[in-house]
């Protein structure tokens, strides 16, 4: 409500002078105790107007006397202290019906006109606890109240303009972190301790001010001090960062010190449990990628596992891949996908989309599209913008070409997906849905690897491996190869360049070891060259095992993607038919052996003939019998 409808209400003015000298004759109605003290109080000490108790003579009074009084004020509403007054009764509902917004439209014009001390009044009435102000109200009476040198406000302050900058349509969002930290960094100076996390954090990260993690520890050790328990996750970050070396033992001792909070805790706060649980989810990632630790997956596993189960929406999402991948723990899609619905309640974006995958690929449950693409719209519900290459992937697997190219781009305009670039350079290598255009390909390869893509690394290195468009070159191949270790088609391609000698000396001992890092994530075209290779070299036992690994994980997955040098995917029907073969070659050589090693395992001697009997009976039944799954058990445990 502006002044102008708010003078209409209130009618014309007059001076409280004047109706002091009785010229109204509702003054003679008043108790002129309250018209003294109030006029009193604005020529010697305007601020008692806006305390507690100002009005508690003013509530004794008759309903009609206090409209009596309302009336008075009214008549002096171009008074800044009147008006604050008039603002005060429609908040109260003194002489008049209470509404809200009357109030505040009244006490910000008596802002307005001059009267600062209405701030203390609408921040105590109307921020808190009711929170009726807007963004920019608030913002207002937090600035002058941190003028007056309140280090709490500046500190809401640097909050509210921190919450700013994340509105998605904020052009100023620089502008605002900036203004953010500068108000955190004066709260934090004069000691309010709520702003010493936010100033380490902004330094730890470079928001609204340059990065800089010597300032970033040094406010964050402050807050530990101060009980901020945030500040032990935020230390240890900082120790495992680029910070003296990466001082891996002080983050470990930070990162422990966090966990030990939700022991050492009574209450077991939910602030406890969260911070806790990130230190514990950070030190099993600790554990199981050998960072400043002797590298121990069983521990890193019960760590994350620990996590997950304190609703850690990452530990969720770590713990179900381990069961998704078959890491540490038996490969098992159903348990996997329990964990990964759980994570989806806590809006976990990454167990949404690796649950849209499973519907997707048919992972561990029947393959549905439908429900793949409602995972992945919930995914862009929660704000996730880079699953526009998921979704495309559905419809490209339906034969849906044009819907699969409308999302693609979308992505790639949009937000500038990687996964969406590498997906559409697919479609322009291979010909599909358009011509075939290899310099666009390359174009839109280039450019998602510039940005970071992982694959797009993969396919940059084989382009310049084969040679496509431009001289064959082993040395840029091999670095682009060196980019993405986590990706197990690149892993096997430079197996392959140590096998054939392309920029390396040739070493097949070397390429082995490449092949096994890719078998690790599951290739199985890896796991078929290692199984040649120990047939070749006659360890016939270990061909055994891989052929077997390799022949369930197709049977198994068809999640993987495997790609010919015209970046087409191999079919796996004639691996998976090799591997049976061999499979079946193999095993009536290997029985003897293998039924050996199960005996002395389990110390049941007695049970030779026995199980030596029924074993190579069964083994004549080729793949399905029981001798082979009792085999394949046995290689599995053993791997």
């Amino acid at each position: 409500m502006g002044n102008k409808s708010a003078t209409g209400l209130m009618g014309n003015s007059n001076t409280y002078t004047r109706i002091m000298g009785g010229s109204d004759k509702t003054a003679t109605r008043l108790m002129s105790n309250i018209q003294t003290e109030i006029i009193k109080t604005i020529s010697k000490d305007p601020t008692k107007l806006t305390k507690d108790n100002f009005f508690d003579k003013i509530k004794k009074l008759k309903y009609d006397e206090q409209q009596d009084l309302f009336q008075w004020l009214n008549q002096n509403y171009n008074d800044k202290h009147f008006r604050f007054l008039i603002g005060r009764c429609f908040y109260e509902g003194i002489g008049v019906m209470q509404n809200d917004s009357y109030a505040k439209a009244t006490l910000f014009a008596s802002l307005d006109m001059g009267f600062e001390y209405v701030f203390h009044y609408l921040n105590n009435n109307f921020i808190w606890p009711k929170k009726q102000t807007t963004c920019d109200e608030k913002i207002k009476i937090y600035t002058f109240l941190a003028r007056e040198g309140r280090s709490l406000a500046k500190h809401n302050l640097g909050v509210m303009y921190f919450n700013l900058s994340k509105i998605e349509s904020a052009v100023e969002k620089n502008q605002y972190l900036s203004e953010s930290h500068k108000w955190f960094l004066e709260a934090a100076t004069e000691k309010c301790v709520d702003s010493y996390y936010n100033v380490a954090l902004n330094y730890y990260i470079g928001t609204g001010v340059e990065k800089d993690l010597n300032h970033a520890l040094t406010w964050a050790i402050l807050a530990t001090e101060n009980k901020i328990i945030s500040s032990y996750y935020l230390i240890g970050s900082i120790y495992i960062s680029e910070f003296k070396g990466k001082d891996l033992k002080l983050a470990k001792k930070w990162f422990e010190i966090g966990a030990d909070l939700i022991n050492s805790d009574n209450d077991k706060s939910e602030a406890i449990r969260s911070i806790s649980s990130r230190c514990i989810y950070t030190l099993g990632q600790m554990y199981f990628k050998s960072i400043g630790v002797e590298k121990d997956e069983k521990k890193g596993f019960e760590l994350v596992k620990k996590a997950s189960e304190m609703n850690l929406p990452d530990a969720m999402y770590l713990y179900g891949s381990f069961y998704f991948e078959g890491m540490i723990v038996e490969q098992n899609y159903s348990e996997a996908k329990n964990i990964f619905e759980k994570g989806a309640t806590l809006n976990n974006i990454n167990c949404i989309i690796q649950l849209g995958n499973m519907y997707t690929f048919g992972l561990g449950l029947q393959k549905d599209l439908s429900e793949a693409h409602k995972w992945y719209n919930l995914a862009i519900e929660k704000g996730s913008k880079h699953v526009f290459a998921y979704i495309g992937e559905v419809y490209e697997l339906s034969g849906d070409y044009v819907n699969a190219v409308k999302w693609f781009e979308k992505g790639i305009n949009e937000c500038k997906d990687t996964g969406c670039m590498e997906k559409m350079g697919n479609f322009y290598m291979r010909g599909t849905h358009y011509a075939q255009n290899i310099v666009m390909a390359l174009e839109l390869y280039q450019k998602s690897a510039d940005l970071g893509n992982n694959t797009a690394y993969y396919f940059m290195g084989k382009i310049y491996e084969i040679g496509i468009l431009c001289e064959k070159n082993y040395k840029l191949a091999m670095e682009y190869y060196m980019k993405n270790l986590e990706n197990h088609n690149t892993l096997f391609s430079i197996a392959g360049m140590y096998s054939c000698g392309y920029g390396v000396d040739k070493d097949q001992k070397v390429a082995i070891e490449w092949y096994k890092k890719s078998e690790k994530l599951g290739n199985y075209n890896a796991m078929v060259i290692i199984a040649e290779h120990y047939e070749k070299s006659g360890e016939l036992k270990l061909a055994l095992k891989y052929y077997t690994v390799a022949y369930q994980k197709i049977v198994d997955s068809n999640g993987l993607r495997y790609y010919t040098n015209d970046f087409k995917t191999i079919d796996n029907a004639d691996i998976k038919n090799n591997c049976k073969s061999k499979i079946a070659t193999l095993m009536p050589q290997c029985s003897l052996e293998i039924m050996e090693e199960l005996i002395l395992k389990t110390n049941q001697n007695e049970k030779l003939a026995i199980e030596n009997e029924r074993m190579s009976t069964e083994l004549l039944y080729g793949i399905e019998g029981d001798g082979y799954k009792s085999a394949k058990s046995h290689f599995e445990k053993n791997q």
